[in-house]
């Protein structure tokens, strides 16, 4: 993913945390130190025992895996005086800009299990072989919402009055495409929020009796539905378009290697950030959507795409990487030191954790210890946590040691990144 975390539901303010979802982080040992940097800690440093207290203190930094650009540092370097460019140079050493044309792209758009639309003018249903226009009054009663659902092995229409739901028109193939006359199609949620989209929508009947809705539309309309989502509209102009370019470019390889045969990319966080043209609340008000500054971003960037040896980057992309970036297993992720700090909120943080909360996650009637086996060995701390070995007795009262990843730990604790060190209070 882009990243695991970004400017929704943990990315920047948290959903710039995880970023894409390309290369994982370097394993191997603990190096003794990094030129340029603080020395790796010992192993023997890292182990912490259960206080009287039970309760242990977990001190971190960044929000997200930390490889490729951090959104915040963009953002500072950005108001340092810094252009776009030099924004990519330094969070993607050794790439090159291209221009590409405006692709289709094809987004998976929610997790419904059935596709509701509002009607619309113009609004029809069409595949292989076959059209329907969709009335807006279909009975005497009207109809305020549309819907492609399951229906046996097929696809079905039905339109909701008062009265319920009521199938409508033919059997329909497996797949479908829905669009009107107007510029978006705006689609119902179960949550009872709603989102307009730009493009086509494209439906399929998965396994299970549910469907697969997919947007297809133009690169550049995409990234006028991203940026927004990755990156506050109030920032700097070079901290946004840099936003869009990493953006792009991301799209242009998930291009060039689909994630499905149905779709290139996801709307969330797994992929990158995808909000439409709008969204809005049940009662009809705008929640987010596009704006002026990161569409003129998009405008102002448009086609350039990053690339390495002819191929699009794996431009990763996350909230904050503490002051110290991930390597990512291409020349141009790289782990090394990041000036650019300056009133990033996720530099540095701290939550107190009980160790009994902890020992129940991983299976321990009673957990003793915790020690850090390795870490990346780049950065503060000696780098990122690789693994960790837990300590205590299990379910039956017999000792028990277990030893799993810094990536496992910070997702049973729920913590901003792996770059942390726990302690006693």
């Amino acid at each position: 993913m882009r990243y695991t975390g970004g400017f929704r539901r943990g990315r920047l303010l948290a959903s710039a945390a995880g970023g894409t979802c390309a290369a994982a982080l370097l394993a191997g040992a603990v190096t003794a130190g990094v030129a340029g940097g603080p020395p790796a800690a010992s192993a023997a440093a890292e182990a912490v025992t259960r206080p009287a207290s039970g309760v242990w203190v977990v001190e971190g930094r960044g929000f997200g895996h930390g490889r490729g650009m951090s959104q915040w540092g963009a953002r500072a370097a950005a108001a340092g005086g810094r252009s776009a460019g030099q924004i990519l140079g330094f969070y993607y050493p050794g790439t090159v800009r291209a221009r590409i044309g405006n692709p289709t792209l094809r987004v998976r758009v929610g997790t419904d299990p059935e596709l509701v639309v509002t009607p619309a003018p113009g609004l029809r249903v069409s595949w292989a072989g076959g059209r329907v226009a969709l009335p807006a009054r279909p009975t005497a009663a009207g109809a305020d919402r549309w819907k492609v659902g399951a229906y046996a092995r097929t696809l079905r229409l039905a339109y909701r009055t008062r009265a319920g739901w009521t199938w409508w028109g033919p059997v329909l193939p497996r797949r479908v495409s829905m669009a009107s006359s107007r510029p978006v199609l705006r689609v119902q949620w179960r949550d009872r929020t709603a989102t307009e989209f730009r493009g086509v929508l494209a439906v399929t009947r998965a396994a299970g009796g549910s469907v697969v809705a997919v947007d297809r539309l133009p690169m550049e309309s995409y990234l006028a539905g991203v940026v927004p989502r990755e990156s506050p509209a109030s920032w700097p102009a070079p901290a946004l378009r840099a936003q869009a370019v990493a953006a792009r470019t991301y799209a242009y390889a998930a291009v060039k290697r689909p994630r499905s045969s149905l779709y290139d990319l996801c709307d969330s966080t797994a992929c990158q950030v995808y909000g439409g043209a709008r969204r809005l609340r049940p009662d009809g008000s705008r929640l987010s959507g596009e704006e002026r500054s990161t569409t003129a971003a998009v405008a102002g960037t448009r086609g350039v795409v990053l690339l390495s040896r002819g191929r699009p980057a794996t431009t990763e992309y996350s909230a904050s990487n503490g002051g110290w970036s991930a390597a990512g297993g291409v020349p141009y992720l790289v782990a090394r030191s990041d000036p650019y700090t300056a009133g990033d909120p996720y530099r540095s943080w701290a939550v107190r954790v009980k160790v009994a909360d902890v020992g129940r996650k991983f299976g321990f009637s009673r957990l003793d210890r915790l020690r850090v086996v390795a870490r990346t060995g780049r950065g503060h701390w000696g780098g990122r946590v690789l693994d960790v070995e837990l300590v205590g007795l299990d379910g039956v009262g017999k000792p028990r040691a277990v030893r799993v990843s810094g990536g496992a730990v910070r997702s049973a604790l729920g913590l901003r990144s792996t770059y942390f060190r726990v302690r006693r209070p």
